[in-house]
């Protein structure tokens, strides 16, 4: 048996899919590709796939990844391309690559996401750093409760490091944010809705303008699921 790395992005319509389509999505390509899968055992075997960490619904990403078991080794570039072939407009293979015996799985691999937000344009780029800096640095404490479970997070615990840029005018300012993974630590969209109100946008969370740039492993430096190290904000 040889476990492979897929690195693959979600963008266009199908950032429309949710993780369990996409599971379903990729499962379907899989076995249509040829490729020699490994199956798991029961009454209902299904390749053997493991994924990143969920993106949210309408939320691209430009970096994903997903491990899969193969029964055989097989050259790269026919794999990427039977896969691919098989794969709807929006999902698009970047690399494939085989992993070294007893590699940690993808989930032990990740554990922040750099994310870009296109801002609302309804404030100028000094308001939204005002905002961002009371964001990070300010003394009033910042609460996010999750609605589906009233659940209370600390905006400020899943923030790493964030940073605005102003491109072309107040029209595209970027915000890129690296946020942190765990049960602790607040999600995106809390953070995302803790800000607009300190901006006094009537905005709220739009996820399509949400992109997912990189999944990451931080730890004395960056390095992404395929091994590269990266430097902070470097695609």
């Amino acid at each position: 048996m040889v476990e492979y790395r897929i690195e693959y992005s979600k963008t266009g319509r199908a950032r429309w899919l949710s993780h369990l389509e996409l599971v379903r999505t990729f499962t379907r390509a899989l076995r249509r590709s040829g490729l020699p899968l490994v199956f798991s055992r029961g009454f209902n075997p299904h390749p053997r796939l493991s994924y990143c960490p969920s993106l949210g619904v309408g939320v691209a990403g430009l970096r994903e990844y997903l491990d899969v078991d193969l029964a055989a080794a097989m050259p790269l570039s026919e794999g990427r391309a039977s896969l691919g072939r098989q794969l709807p407009p929006g999902l698009e293979i970047g690399c494939l690559m085989e992993l070294p015996p007893e590699a940690p799985g993808i989930g032990k691999t990740v554990n922040c996401a750099w994310y870009r937000l296109a801002l609302p344009p309804e404030q100028t780029v000094d308001t939204w750093q005002q905002a961002i800096d009371r964001l990070v640095c300010g003394s009033d404490p910042l609460y996010y409760k999750r609605p589906k479970d009233g659940k209370l997070f600390d905006v400020r615990s899943g923030l790493a490091v964030c940073r605005l840029t102003e491109v072309g005018g107040k029209m595209s300012s970027v915000l890129d944010l690296l946020v942190d993974f765990g049960e602790a630590t607040a999600p995106l969209r809390g953070i995302v809705e803790t800000l607009l109100p300190l901006a006094e946008t009537a905005g709220s969370y739009e996820p399509a303008r949400v992109t997912r740039m990189a999944l990451l492993h931080q730890n004395g430096g960056l390095v992404n699921p395929l091994g590269e190290r990266k430097q902070l904000w470097e695609t």
